[in-house]
């Protein structure tokens, strides 16, 4: 495992062109993200697509990277590389904090995508119109979280 942490390093840099400065937040289209028709693609597009055109801020590709930076960091900590260690675990923490903060909707009371694309249908950074399974995947990292810390040892 610690002879691929340059891999996984690398690969999480390949998402850099995935990323929003502004934002600090990971944004992609549906397709590439595995969720084909979404509600991102359809509005984007006038309703004429569901495929392509949906380019979003997205819970799950915001997880993902979550959990990779936190999978790097843990992999640095064994390889004793507490430089690397500390950096992917500051990333994971303030995407988690980007996450809770910008991709939660109160009013649908789940995780939602907001619109990367600003166009005559949809505004940058308005949120879908509803709830998509998508908004489940921060979820599984929460729990992780809680089981971890339960797991310690020393908790009862």
């Amino acid at each position: 495992m610690i002879n691929q942490l340059d891999r996984m390093k690398a690969i999480f840099k390949g998402w850099d062109d995935h990323w929003d400065v502004a934002k600090n937040l990971y944004y992609i289209p549906a397709m590439p993200d595995a969720t084909e028709y979404t509600i991102a693609s359809i509005d984007a597009t006038g309703g004429k697509e569901g495929f392509d055109g949906g380019e979003a801020f997205r819970p799950t590709v915001n997880s993902y990277m979550y959990g990779n930076a936190l999978a790097i960091a843990r992999i640095a900590a064994l390889k004793g590389d507490a430089a690397t260690s500390l950096e992917y675990n500051q990333k994971a923490a303030a995407l988690q904090i980007r996450v809770q903060q910008d991709l939660w909707n109160d009013s649908l009371q789940h995780f939602i995508d907001r619109f990367k694309v600003d166009n005559q249908f949809v505004h940058y950074w308005d949120f879908i119109r509803g709830r998509e399974l998508a908004g489940f995947a921060p979820w599984i990292l929460i729990f992780l979280r809680i089981i971890q810390s339960i797991m310690r040892p020393g908790n009862t």
